[in-house]
């Protein structure tokens, strides 16, 4: 099957991204007004469509000389395993040529990052706000 990907963002599409953030369980604490900002302040939005389906979306943040950091790569699951979520990527790599890219994984996507050539980087860390302190992606300690 064909799908169309799209270079931006349209404020128009929120309600069908917060659909596809649901569906995908990558939603966590976001309301559509923090979602729409995230979309509208990054460095680079790709989504895929199918027809008028929004079916995958992914974004980046950079600098566009040194460091880049993907967020967000979501496909709803009917249409998952079907190279959309590595369309997505290799179109925001793409656009952050010779940059270091960085990313967070799920755990069940851990093994897609891989085959894209991802690797784990041994000294990653973060700092996540108090609601949601209790992340399961964190390490116990300090």
């Amino acid at each position: 099957m064909e799908y169309e990907l799209r270079n931006g963002y349209d404020p128009q599409w929120l309600d069908a991204l917060m659909h596809l953030y649901e569906a995908a369980n990558l939603l966590g604490k976001r309301d559509p007004q923090r979602l729409h900002t995230a979309f509208t302040n990054s460095f680079r939005v790709f989504t895929c469509w199918d027809g008028e389906t929004l079916c995958g979306a992914g974004r980046m943040l950079s600098d566009g000389a040194i460091q880049s950091v993907i967020f967000d790569i979501a496909v709803l699951p009917e249409y998952q395993r079907q190279g959309i979520g590595r369309k997505i990527m290799e179109a925001l790599e793409a656009e952050a040529l010779d940059t270091r890219i960085l990313l967070t994984s799920s755990f069940s996507a851990v093994e897609f990052y891989r085959k894209l050539g991802y690797r784990k980087h041994k000294t990653g860390m973060t700092k996540y706000p108090s609601w949601n302190a209790d992340s399961p992606y964190l390490e116990e300690g300090s």
